[in-house]
């Protein structure tokens, strides 16, 4: 099946439709991308001659490293406490013996003053970065 031929005016009509749309089209492009807040303009479309305003100067407070957060901490723990036994999962707890008494611990439940941070097959970490290894007795 093959497409009717076009007349002469037709493709006249196209022709200027078309020219029109792509002269709109390239008239518009360069404010396509201009930024919709007000009063911020791009150095590009800056006026010729006008340097853009230089951001305000902001101080930087310094910041007191205690550690190396990097590094395990080394915090005594006291030597009668050790982990006998822990359980991995979805909700692990650890069988801790403090001198002679046995008590079960999860993340999150206070040991020693301090948050139960990690479980896992080594042992337990404490949130001061103290580390209680598994089955070491002291």
């Amino acid at each position: 099946m093959q497409l009717p031929a076009l007349r002469d005016s037709q493709r006249s009509v196209a022709f200027r439709w078309g020219s029109l749309m792509a002269l709109g089209a390239c008239a518009l492009a360069p404010i396509s991308g201009a930024p919709s807040a007000t009063g911020s303009t791009p150095a590009s479309m800056a006026l010729p001659g006008s340097l853009p305003t230089p951001a305000p100067y902001r101080t930087v407070r310094e910041i007191a490293v205690r550690r190396d957060p990097f590094v395990a901490a080394v915090v005594d723990v006291p030597a009668n406490v050790s982990v006998e036994a822990v359980i991995v999962g979805a909700r692990p707890e650890a069988l801790v013996r403090i001198g002679s008494r046995t008590t079960i611990v999860g993340v999150g439940d206070l040991l020693l003053g301090e948050r139960v941070s990690v479980i896992d097959d080594g042992g337990v970490e404490l949130s001061d970065g103290a580390q209680i290894p598994l089955g070491e007795h002291r």
